[in-house]
């Protein structure tokens, strides 16, 4: 194939992610034209279940959590088994995995024998994936392909479901590509942080590097707010974050382009991982001012199961560290925009955090 053919290629499968084929009408109210309505299906269920009952609730219970089994967990008495658990009995109707799923890398063999193991197949059907480099998927060598085939229900001997993200599209997502997915008057965009290391984007060709994901970016957000709907994007890599001996306060720093789209359109949230920790940020611009009422407000919940990371500093509007115990992190989004938080820990951690963030 051309290296003409393969970059018209690759922007025909983004442009498609705006078209009308994966669109579905909800039933039982009216709803404007084109509107897109998914809902999410039950835990153990292996097809998309569409009920429009639940895209109009007045809220969306959405567990947040990443960086999550490590290679030696097999079993639902682990800590990343117990977090499944904990997430399983608050019934929440997606599950926002904010990238590296399986250590050291998610290979069929690993997330099935794994990670489905401990207890998150039975969560599968409620997931809804942002992707990290070198965890999910190795740039270098564009070995996506087990990561894709777990997110469908395809790898050999997976009896998990397929994922939310992957039923939305009900076609292969690949981990460098963006994504969304409808849950009532929110949409929820995954975008690959990891597309921003020079020399991962270049592997994948022109169409899947940083500018041409923020023009996308730019695009999803005004499709969601021509919709009317409230957004909250996922994204692996903290732009926002404090030090740890592994990753600097800075490494993330190309992403700005995309902090600056979210700030412009006055998107409230986004979540990430990556340093296996937990830390919260107070709402802010992206040239780092606080604004209480307009300012992105970033999560970083990476306190999933794998080895923990203590904290070397504390960048500048952080109000809540904790690198010391695992959890996950409740997220309750509602249909006026505002939001609610709350960290859950387990293993008897008494560390907690909670508010809430009133519409704008």
């Amino acid at each position: 194939m051309t290296t003409k053919l393969a970059v018209a290629t690759a922007l025909m499968m983004l442009a498609g992610c705006f078209g009308d084929a994966a669109t579905v009408p909800e039933d039982d109210e009216p709803v404007a034209p084109q509107r897109v309505a998914e809902s999410v299906a039950e835990a153990h269920a292996g097809t998309d279940v569409r009920a429009s009952s639940s895209l109009r609730q007045r809220r969306i219970r959405l567990a947040v959590i990443g960086d999550i089994n490590p290679g030696d967990s097999s079993t639902r008495y682990s800590i990343a088994g117990r977090i499944a658990s904990s997430i399983r009995a608050w019934h929440p109707r997606a599950v926002a995995v904010v990238g590296d799923f399986q250590y050291p890398f998610g290979s069929c063999e690993a997330l099935v024998d794994q990670f489905d193991a401990v207890g998150w197949g039975r969560l599968m059907g409620k997931v809804i994936g942002a992707a990290g480099p070198t965890h999910d998927y190795q740039p270098s060598t564009t070995d996506a392909l087990p990561y894709s085939k777990h997110m469908e229900g395809r790898c050999p001997g997976q009896t998990s479901p397929a994922s939310l993200s992957a039923r939305r599209w009900n076609r292969t997502i690949r981990p460098y590509e963006p994504h969304f997915v409808d849950l009532g008057a929110w949409t929820v965009i995954s975008m690959p942080s990891g597309q921003w290391r020079s020399e991962y984007a270049e592997a994948f060709g022109p169409a899947w590097t940083g500018g041409a994901l923020t023009r996308w970016l730019s695009r999803a957000v005004n499709r969601a707010k021509a919709r009317r709907d409230h957004v909250v994007v996922l994204a692996h890599e903290p732009y926002w974050t404090s030090s740890t001996d592994e990753h600097p306060a800075d490494e993330a720093d190309a992403m700005k382009p995309w902090i600056r789209v979210l700030d412009r359109e006055n998107v409230r949230l986004i979540l990430s991982g990556h340093q296996h920790n937990y830390e919260r940020f107070r709402p802010q611009t992206a040239s780092g001012k606080l604004n209480r009422r307009r300012g992105t407000q970033q999560l970083q919940v990476s306190t999933g199961g794998v080895g923990l990371r203590a904290f070397t500093d504390r960048a500048p509007h952080s109000a809540v560290q904790h690198d010391t115990g695992y959890g996950w992190a409740r997220l309750t989004l509602k249909r006026s925009g505002a939001y609610k938080w709350r960290y859950v820990s387990v293993q008897g951690d008494r560390f907690g955090d909670a508010s809430l963030r009133r519409a704008p």
